[in-house]
C-alpha cells in the first residue's frame, strides 16, 4: 500500500501536494502549465515549478533528488513541461 506523504515539500514549506494542487488549478485557468516566474497570482508557484525541474534534471542525472517516479508520473499526466521553453528562448537571445 502506498501513502502519499503530504507533508513532504521536496525541501520547501508548502507541501507537495499543496503545490500540485496550485498547478491543477492554475491549468484549468489557463489551459497550461507554463507558470512564469513573473506571475503575480503566485510567485511561489513559478518558483516551485521552477525548482521542480531542477530536482528532476538532478533525477535524470541519477544525482540525489527528492522527486519521486509517482510525481513525475502525476506531473507528466497534467502536462507539465520539463523545459522551460521561454528561459531557453531568451537564454538564445543573449
Amino acid at each position: 500500500v502506498f501513502f502519499w506523504n503530504t507533508n513532504d515539500s521536496l525541501g520547501g514549506s508548502t507541501p507537495w501536494r499543496t503545490r500540485f494542487q496550485e498547478l491543477v488549478a492554475f491549468k484549468d485557468k489557463w489551459g497550461h502549465c507554463d507558470v512564469s516566474e513573473r506571475f503575480s497570482e503566485s510567485r511561489e508557484l513559478a518558483q516551485w515549478c521552477s525548482k521542480t525541474r531542477c530536482k528532476y534534471k538532478k533525477f535524470l542525472n541519477e544525482a540525489p533528488s527528492p522527486i519521486i517516479k509517482e510525481r513525475i508520473k502525476c506531473l507528466n499526466d497534467l502536462g507539465f513541461r520539463w523545459i522551460d521553453l521561454r528561459k531557453k528562448q531568451s537564454s538564445r537571445r543573449n
